[in-house]
């Protein structure tokens, strides 16, 4: 316990108007923070002037003595002893103001009350706290050395007046990627301000990039933390179009279906977020917040530059349905939604299960581009069976299409086809464009022997959709998504 231990004698108190001298100022008490004692601990030493022949007895009030945090400091009714009882924390309060009183045996006043500060002093025990966890800004591609980009910012509630337990420094941790060169971005050590130090920037090459940047007390040498900063390099007009690369594509694409209605479901807010890992946290940043009527032009290309660097979030978010294709342009990810929601069964590796489920529910959604075209006819009516229970197609499930047809006194269904589905989920080849016309149809799945054969019990022993073709020179998709205890569809093309 670190104290001045001083004596401290009350002021002579004064008699009538007789001017006195200017007494003296007496200093505050220092008493270091988060002491371990031992308890309690003699600060100073209170006194009176007039203790010889008579005896004096001292209190103290005040807050930490008799208010709110009582018994935090105590003095000894007949030494004078002032002691602390407990440690003190800074943070909390930075100092405490008492008054100190003398009276006789009678209780009569001896000494005018004398005021003691105690002042608690720092130690370095609390880290800088960044204003926000993720800062984000764009610069212009090109951007000369010495163009300010940002400022990053971070307090501390240690001292940063007397000590320099509260005063910061700033740097940069690391940067993604390290093109053109690892040192693109410096930071001011005092100010937080980052600034372009190298030539270079060039968004058809690097389209972000990503700085850890800490801040550190003790001017940079004590106890730190970090922060992400996310800088965009802006484009500037530099380069002729490029057939294989335009702006409004986006390697990100999303299809939200009204399945209700049958139609797609415009102006709904969506939002993506990718989550990035720093050295000591995991942040979901959001990339962007768009309505469903523009997600064609959904993730610019330069928001996905960085993703070989950090962990995409894209499949935890949306829940349902993640899948990449190839193409010449590059990566492109198309990501549809439908109103089933599919469950992991219980007992299955959830790794394995969910590049598994993506992948089939991508199938399922897109156009089936890998059918053997030479062999199978191409059917202007086709479906799609997938097992949501388990994320896989639903494989070697019988299914029949029938027509309706009216006579003179009756409605008949009459049987056009009867197939099986692929280890895709799909029947290949189910009509002929001849004979497809506009009409009521019925497609019948047998879900019973198909869940049976899975050692499973259906609650439904069979699935029938009818619909209704209006125009037989479209395309229609009718799929089926299906558990042991519910089923769902919708109309695709």
């Amino acid at each position: 316990m670190q104290t001045d231990k001083s004596v401290l004698v009350f002021r002579r108190s004064s008699a009538g108007l007789k001017r006195q001298k200017r007494d003296r100022v007496i200093p505050p008490i220092n008493v270091a923070e988060n002491s371990r004692g031992p308890f309690p601990a003699k600060l100073a030493q209170i006194k009176s002037s007039r203790d010889k022949g008579v005896t004096v007895y001292y209190s103290i009030t005040g807050p930490g003595a008799d208010e709110y945090p009582e018994g935090l400091f105590t003095i000894d009714r007949l030494s004078g002893s002032l002691d602390v009882t407990k440690p003190l924390d800074r943070e909390k309060q930075k100092e405490y103001k008492l008054l100190s009183h003398a009276v006789d045996e009678n209780g009569d006043i001896v000494e005018d009350a004398m005021e003691i500060i105690i002042k608690v002093t720092d130690q370095n025990d609390n880290p800088p706290q960044f204003m926000q966890e993720v800062f984000e800004c764009e610069v212009a591609e090109g951007a000369k050395p010495g163009t300010s980009v940002m400022t990053v910012s971070a307090t501390d509630k240690d001292d940063a007046i007397d000590t320099y337990n509260g005063v910061i420094g700033y740097s940069i941790e690391s940067q993604t990627p390290t093109d053109p060169n690892p040192n693109m971005f410096t930071i001011n050590k005092e100010s937080g301000v980052i600034s372009v130090i190298s030539t270079g920037l060039d968004r058809e090459k690097v389209g972000e990039y990503t700085l850890i940047v800490r801040a550190a007390d003790l001017e940079g040498k004590g106890l730190s933390t970090t922060a992400t900063a996310f800088i965009k390099v802006s484009d500037v007009n530099d380069n002729p179009a490029e057939s294989c690369k335009p702006e409004t594509h986006s390697p990100l694409t999303i299809h939200v279906l009204n399945t209700a209605q049958g139609i797609p479901a415009r102006n709904m807010e969506v939002s993506v977020s990718q989550l990035v890992h720093t050295a000591d946290q995991q942040i979901w940043r959001l990339l962007k917040t768009v309505a469903s009527s523009v997600l064609p032009y959904f993730i610019t290309r330069s928001m996905q530059q960085n993703k070989s660097k950090s962990t995409s979030g894209l499949e935890t978010l949306l829940h349902t349905g993640a899948a990449f294709e190839t193409d010449t342009c590059g990566h492109k990810i198309m990501v549809e939604l439908s109103a089933q929601q599919t469950v992991l069964p219980s007992g299955l590796p959830h790794s394995r299960m969910s590049a598994s489920r993506l992948q089939r529910i991508h199938h399922h959604f897109s156009p089936a581009k890998n059918w053997n075209m030479s062999t199978t006819p191409s059917s202007p009516l086709t479906t799609h069976v997938l097992n949501t229970a388990m994320g896989i197609p639903a494989q070697n499930m019988q299914v029949s299409i029938f027509q309706l047809k009216a006579t003179a006194g009756a409605q008949d269904w009459k049987l056009l086809k009867t197939g099986l589905t692929n280890s895709d989920g799909r029947c290949l080849g189910l009509l002929t464009i001849d004979q497809f016309s506009a009409g009521t149809y019925k497609m019948r799945f047998e879900t019973a022997d198909y869940w049976k054969g899975l050692g499973q019990t259906s609650f439904y022993p069979y699935v029938e959709i009818v619909f209704s073709i209006g125009d037989p020179s479209q395309k229609y998709h009718v799929p089926l998504l299906l558990s042991p205890f519910s089923y769902s569809t919708y109309r695709g093309s």
